[in-house]
């Protein structure tokens, strides 16, 4: 979907068409961006994933405060069709190594190496998840609570036992803050540009 937006965004003349075409483009983001951590979770586990999402979130961080100036200076030198060229190569691209990641196979728990006390390495450490300070023992009505609960949960569709969970809305909120003052940066950015620079 993000070839046939960026097509359609180059070849616009139309403001409308600008529009949908940017739409696109969002909803194909999103849907990459949530893959692409999806995928990274599938391949480093759970045991890695807090250390690969920082470098997968900064190299994304990195993108966006880069492709500006460099968009900028392809703008400048080689006009507005090396642009979008350019962005249909990053796609391109994209699919390419897509289509021939290798997936990963699950390593064989025989071949793990072992300490002195014959103890599995990966069992002795910790995951990324496990609370660092234990709960308590849950009591007989907590765990009959819990129960219960987990019952009403798995007749409800997912998507809203995610939009119960307070970590999740938290996420969701600071998420939209974030686009919230990117947007509104990248639609007042272009004026001050012309207003002060011509």
């Amino acid at each position: 979907m993000l070839g046939p937006a960026t097509l359609m965004l180059s070849l616009g003349i139309n403001i409308y068409v600008l529009v949908v075409s940017r739409l696109f483009q969002g909803l194909s983001a999103a849907i990459i961006y949530t893959g692409g951590l999806a995928l990274l979770m599938d391949i480093v586990g759970l045991d890695e994933i807090g250390k690969w999402m920082g470098f997968v979130l900064s190299f994304a961080n990195a993108g966006i405060l880069i492709s500006p100036t460099l968009g900028g200076l392809i703008y400048g030198k080689l006009g507005a069709n090396a642009v979008f060229l350019s962005m249909g190569i990053i796609v391109v691209l994209d699919i390419a190594l897509r289509l021939i990641m290798v997936e990963k196979t699950s390593a064989d728990s025989n071949d793990l190496p072992e300490n002195e006390n014959s103890q599995p390495v990966d069992a002795l450490k910790h995951a990324e998840s496990d609370p660092l300070i234990p709960a308590p023992a849950p009591s007989e009505s907590h765990a009959v609570k819990q129960n219960e609960e987990s019952a009403t949960q798995s007749r409800m569709p997912a998507l809203l036992i995610l939009l119960g969970k307070p970590r999740i809305l938290t996420a969701m909120y600071g998420v939209m803050l974030a686009q919230t003052f990117i947007t509104s940066f990248d639609g007042v950015l272009s004026i001050f540009v012309q207003q002060n620079f011509g």
